[in-house]
């Protein structure tokens, strides 16, 4: 009568991000900084020359850390 397939969230799998690739980590890693960064007021701003990250810069890279000049 058909499958009892359990919601792949049931099958015990563990965490959805033990499954992700090495890449998907590191993006994950840059997210959470950049929420940190968001949190504690410093989102936007360089972490190296201290100017503040264009608006262009961050909506191609929301995660990054640097602005353009420095970033290259």
């Amino acid at each position: 009568m058909g499958s009892h397939r359990q919601p792949r969230s049931e099958r015990g799998a563990g965490c959805a991000i033990e499954v992700l690739p090495y890449a998907s980590h590191e993006e994950l890693r840059r997210i959470e900084a950049a929420l940190a960064r968001l949190r504690d007021g410093s989102y936007g701003y360089c972490r190296i020359c201290g100017d503040d990250i264009g608006d262009d810069f961050l909506d191609q890279r929301p995660a990054s850390p640097f602005c353009k000049s420095c970033a290259l």
